[in-house]
């Protein structure tokens, strides 16, 4: 992993590969470095290679949501998705799911996620849902939680909307990240 701005950059490595031995020798001291921290010879420390998985460089968006959702009480939460560009090219991207923590909450929250065109930029009405998933996906407080499998196109200028339910007494602080890929091609 290395971080980049707001993003951080993850290597996935086969197990059952030379991958890891790979990583281990020549690489693992690099890892957790700023991608633009410079050495004494002026290159950056963490030097890239193309890595791709399936063809895509993958990326996870950091701190999209970082909200509290009043106790007794049903919140949206919306963010605009960013155009991605690589190599000074704006490329297409995707999401594959979510990564979230609920901090306090109660038993009994639930959360949906879908992909909103608040702005009509697509021409089906302002506020058109587009795609949803994990619809009253039942909330686990204090435990990070992994949803995957939830491919969309994440198109520039459209909302990843969040809608939490609090059904208790106690605030509830949510935490998320989207798991997002950009294509390299």
């Amino acid at each position: 992993m290395a971080v980049d701005g707001n993003y951080e950059l993850n290597c996935i490595l086969n197990k059952l590969s030379t991958e890891a031995i790979d990583f281990e020798t020549n690489h693992k001291d690099l890892s957790n470095k700023d991608l633009n921290e410079r050495g004494k010879d002026g290159k950056r420390l963490s030097r890239t290679t193309n890595v791709h998985v399936d063809e895509f460089l993958r990326v996870r968006h950091k701190g999209i949501f970082d909200v509290t959702c009043p106790s007794m009480s049903e919140q949206d939460y919306d963010w605009q998705i960013d155009q991605l560009n690589y190599w000074g090219q704006n490329k297409p991207s995707y999401m594959t799911g979510v990564k979230y923590k609920v901090v306090g909450g109660n038993d009994g929250d639930t959360l949906d996620f879908c992909v909103v065109d608040k702005d009509n930029i697509l021409g089906y009405g302002a506020g058109a849902v587009l795609d949803g998933f994990a619809q009253n996906y039942p909330v686990f407080p204090d435990e990070i939680t992994s949803l995957k499998e939830h491919k969309a196109d994440l198109i520039t200028g459209l909302y990843l909307r969040a809608h939490y339910k609090n059904t208790g007494v106690n605030p509830a602080r949510f935490i998320c990240a989207i798991y997002r890929y950009m294509d390299t091609k």
